[in-house]
């Protein structure tokens, strides 16, 4: 349940979850400081909130251009796919990719395999 609550936090980046998802694992880490073994998802969770994998946003100029996207973020990446939004534009009417870790982001750019 810790992992599912650190990935939702970072897929909806909703501060309910991530709030939630600090609270598992503040009451798992006891548990797992002393049989670290037996808590491997909790500690796949701590990770992943310590160290969250890169989330990519993808603002497509044509909604067709889905099927033709470069698959070369890691599989442990959050991709999302979204309308051009006021926090979020369509740069130069090509597809743009917002790359960002945690708080922190890339500026923007139009080819993946520049910031990957």
């Amino acid at each position: 349940m810790a992992w599912n609550l650190v990935r939702l936090s970072q897929l909806t980046s909703d501060s309910s979850y991530e709030a939630t998802a600090e609270h598992q694992l503040a009451f798992l880490a006891p548990e797992a400081e002393r049989y670290p073994t037996g808590y491997a998802m909790f500690l796949l969770a701590l990770l992943e909130h310590e160290s969250p994998p890169p989330k990519v946003t993808a603002i497509l100029a044509q909604q067709s251009d889905a099927a033709r996207l470069p698959l070369v973020v890691s599989p442990d990446a959050v991709l999302l796919l979204w309308e051009p939004s006021a926090e979020f534009p369509l740069k130069d009417g090509k597809n743009t990719f917002y790359v960002c870790r945690g708080h922190s982001c890339l500026p923007p750019v139009h080819d993946l395999s520049e910031v990957l």
